[in-house]
């Protein structure tokens, strides 16, 4: 299975394909503020990513999938990633809502 809840942390492991979805939205709405362990997940099916987009866990590792990593879970899709450089500086995290490490998250 590719995705488990393991000592309260949802892991995704290898590949998830679209069956993963929906147990991934059931763990992640069976328990308040579960965080998810992506460093073992290969791709991930846009089911699943829209699940943690919406859903907006709290992220555990680096997934491998480069896409996902630098452009999905980062906020930032791949066509503004210019003029989200310029003003990196007041964006905010869109999976957490929260200010980018590093900014004054004003």
């Amino acid at each position: 299975m590719t995705v488990r809840l393991e000592e309260g942390m949802i892991r995704l492991e290898g590949d998830c394909h679209i069956e993963d979805a929906e147990a991934l939205v059931s763990l992640l709405q069976g328990g308040a503020a579960r965080p998810v362990d992506v460093s073992r997940s290969g791709h991930l099916h846009s089911a699943v990513m829209q699940a943690l987009l919406s859903l907006t866990p709290r992220i555990v590792g680096s997934p491998g999938d480069g896409f996902i990593r630098e452009w999905v879970l980062r906020g930032a899709p791949p066509d503004e990633a210019e003029h989200d450089k310029e003003e990196e500086a007041g964006s905010m995290d869109m999976r957490m809502g929260r200010p980018r490490a590093g900014s004054s998250g004003e």
